[in-house]
């Protein structure tokens, strides 16, 4: 099988493959199939052996992934499919703890650094030698990548103010709409806590990800819900936002919306986005314990509110005093 992958024969490793042939690196190898497949081969071969079930972050004998060596090949094609396949975009090299972004960074890789941003590449995750993928561009005097490894920031600023026409220019200079932050937030992530309805309706028209988490586990809705905006949240899960989606401690944005009491809230997730307007003269509706008479309406923040104020992280709500929910605790 490796042999084969390494000609770019793609007929014989797709019967091969047939055969249920194994796809994996043996043990007194230094590649795998899945590692020459970039390195060697047609995309084709690549694409057979996902297909089949090669795991896509294994590992080379020096602990690298097909990954870092399309990146380091230049092959956008292998690296396209690699990340459409799942592959890790953050995962470390055994050597120096570089990532692929890393190594394009070193290269100066203009179109490889903005399709890792893209994918969500960490731009501030640090090798073994301390170094961030900005470090290794400035170090090789790159200034062509100076702009793109800090745009992301300047999108999550934007986004947090509310600067449509800003936004719209930094995605047009290359900004990566899924870019984050050094808190891992992305625009849109700043955007739905600070209710910017305008900017989170002109960044889901880009195409930005509705459902991207953050190291936590949070989701744009997530951030809605926590910062009491309903009309962000009816516009997110209009989009197809995954209401059940859960953070790394197992609670879904309706739960949050619940225990902050925020009842206009809690209906929209309920509803799938519906106004309560529409519900009010459902029996089913009224049946299930929700009050639509409640003074409290869509997106209508708890006066508990007032007494929090925004973490340093932009997306931890604190009181005054102390805090007084466990979610990220």
């Amino acid at each position: 099988m490796e042999a084969a992958s390494e000609a770019r024969e793609s007929l014989i490793v797709e019967l091969l493959l047939a055969r249920k042939a194994f796809c994996e690196r043996s043990e007194n190898s230094s590649f795998g199939p899945i590692h020459l497949a970039p390195r060697n081969s047609h995309v084709e071969v690549l694409r057979l052996l996902i297909l089949k079930g090669a795991n896509v972050d294994a590992l080379t004998k020096d602990g690298y992934t097909a990954l870092h060596l399309a990146v380091e090949d230049r092959k956008r094609d292998w690296a396209r499919l690699l990340l459409a396949s799942g592959a890790r975009v953050d995962s470390r090299d055994a050597l120096d703890g570089d990532t692929p972004l890393h190594v394009t960074a070193a290269l100066g890789d203009e179109y490889m650094v903005k399709l890792l941003l893209q994918k969500g590449a960490n731009k501030d995750i640090r090798n073994y030698a301390r170094r961030t993928p900005y470090d290794v561009a400035a170090g090789k005097g790159d200034h062509r990548l100076f702009d793109v490894l800090r745009l992301g920031d300047s999108l999550c600023l934007a986004a947090r103010k509310g600067e449509v026409r800003a936004i719209l220019q930094l995605l047009e200079n290359g900004a990566a709409v899924n870019g984050r932050d050094q808190y891992r937030w992305t625009a849109l992530h700043r955007a739905c806590f600070k209710g910017r309805v305008e900017t989170v309706r002109a960044l889901l028209e880009k195409g930005v990800k509705v459902d991207a988490k953050d190291e936590d586990g949070y989701t744009a809705l997530h951030c809605a819900a926590e910062s009491g905006h309903g009309d962000v949240i009816e516009l997110l899960v209009k989009k197809g936002a995954e209401v059940e989606a859960r953070t790394k401690k197992g609670v879904t944005a309706t739960q949050i919306a619940e225990s902050l009491h925020y009842v206009g809230i809690t209906w929209r997730l309920v509803h799938g986005g519906a106004s309560r307007d529409d519900n009010v003269n459902n029996p089913s509706v009224v049946s299930a314990g929700y009050n639509t008479t409640s003074s409290l309406g869509f997106g209508d923040k708890n006066s508990k509110v007032d007494h929090f104020m925004e973490g340093e992280k932009g997306g931890l709500l604190k009181k005054k005093k102390k805090r007084i929910r466990g979610f990220r605790v």
